[in-house]
């Protein structure tokens, strides 16, 4: 894979630290050590990582220091919580923080409601996606949309 990536790379005029490669949470958690070392390599490229649903099956924390990790996709279990008090929210909140202070995006991933959103934007996660903004859209669409800058809450929020 890091052999076929460094081709690609060379063959095509862009930018690496523009390409984010998502990794799951699950996917680190099967084998820590051969996904360092992967993750390692991909670095080398000056490729960005981001791990994908954080907190859904309790990674270890440890993953977050040891691991080249650009942006923290937080899990959409997590981000449901956000709006209700409670040890849930506090997790959440202390995830957000961590992140940061690693001097890591933070995305929260699955923002359904407009309490969610005002929550996650009180614990300082200033990324997030969901139904909230938009359902799933074809490539040339979202493409437009970010172009023209026109995101906004979906109709009804």
């Amino acid at each position: 894979m890091i052999a076929q990536l460094k081709k690609v790379l060379a063959a095509n005029t862009v930018d690496p630290s523009q390409l984010l490669f998502e990794v799951s949470e699950n996917t680190l958690n099967q084998n820590p050590d051969v996904a360092a070392s992967i993750l390692a390599r991909m670095v080398e490229c000056k490729v960005r990582i981001a791990v994908d649903n954080f907190g859904s099956q309790l990674a270890p924390l440890n993953h977050l220091a040891r691991l080249p990790i650009d942006v923290m996709k937080l899990s959409p279990k997590l981000t449901a919580s956000a709006a209700t008090p409670g040890r849930q929210a506090t997790v959440l909140e202390s995830l957000i923080h961590l992140g940061k202070a690693l001097d890591m995006q933070v995305v929260a991933q699955g923002i359904e409601t407009t309490e969610q959103l005002e929550a996650l934007n009180h614990f300082g996660c200033e990324l997030g996606q969901g139904h909230l903004f938009s359902t799933a859209l074809e490539p040339a669409r979202a493409t437009k949309l970010a172009v023209l800058g026109r995101w906004a809450l979906a109709p009804g929020a």
